[in-house]
């Protein structure tokens, strides 16, 4: 039994023309806002030659830009199989088919028939899974470097904005919900893995935080968080 009892509701949540849209975006401009974001930040870790693993890595357009950046291969696994064949067509079209692999499934159920890799990736992930401790245990225990968090920053307006949606879910009848999980809770899941946090940058909704297994200090001092 998933661990995420909605599995099957991803695709009404993420529609397929969804993917279509977000590959003509990146076609168009590249990546903007909270995702180039997030490649910097990794890219100044060190993506050079990685091995990249993305829970739910939608059209694939940041990894396409981790293998533009020297990244050597990536792996993405997302519970929805039309988001997946979408990723597969997106990557063979920017050359780098050959040197990615999809899955379909609950990355938490999947985890442990995963290798471990440079680099995972949690974008935008966590805040749409209800067992944040799972989610992020399994992540920490695949990573042998550097895990890249993208959340919604705990605040006020965020918590309002999600009740809405979540009603809104309710509406439909959907068991869909999305969630700000604790920002303490989540880092101490996190430490207990043995992961510290070197990088870390706030938006108006989302927070990007990238850990290391080697605590950095200087690195996040150097970094300060922005809002």
């Amino acid at each position: 039994m998933p661990r995420c009892c909605y599995h099957d509701e991803y695709g009404e949540v993420f529609p397929p023309a969804e993917a279509a849209s977000q590959a003509r975006r990146f076609r168009r401009r590249g990546l903007a806002g909270t995702d180039a974001r997030l490649v910097s930040m990794l890219r100044a870790e060190g993506v050079a030659d990685a091995h990249v693993l993305e829970v739910g890595g939608g059209v694939g357009d940041v990894l396409v830009a981790l293998f533009d950046a020297g990244a050597a291969h990536a792996i993405d696994v997302d519970l929805s199989p039309s988001w997946v064949e979408a990723a597969r067509r997106f990557v063979d079209e920017h050359g780098y088919g050959e040197r990615f692999e999809a899955r379909a499934g609950d990355f938490v159920d999947e985890a442990a028939l995963l290798p471990e890799v440079d680099v995972v990736i949690l974008n935008r992930v966590v805040c749409c899974y209800p067992d944040m401790d799972a989610m992020l245990a399994a992540a920490a225990g695949r990573s042998r470097r550097v895990l890249a968090l993208v959340y919604p920053a705990d605040r006020w307006t965020n918590r309002a904005a999600i009740a809405i949606a979540n009603l809104w879910f309710r509406l439909r009848r959907l068991q869909f919900r999305v969630f700000v999980h604790p920002e303490a809770s989540m880092r101490s899941v996190l430490r207990a893995a043995g992961m510290e946090v070197v990088r870390q940058r706030s938006g108006v909704v989302w927070r990007t935080v990238v850990l290391t297994r080697s605590p950095a200090l200087p690195s996040l001092r150097s970094h300060p968080e922005q809002s």
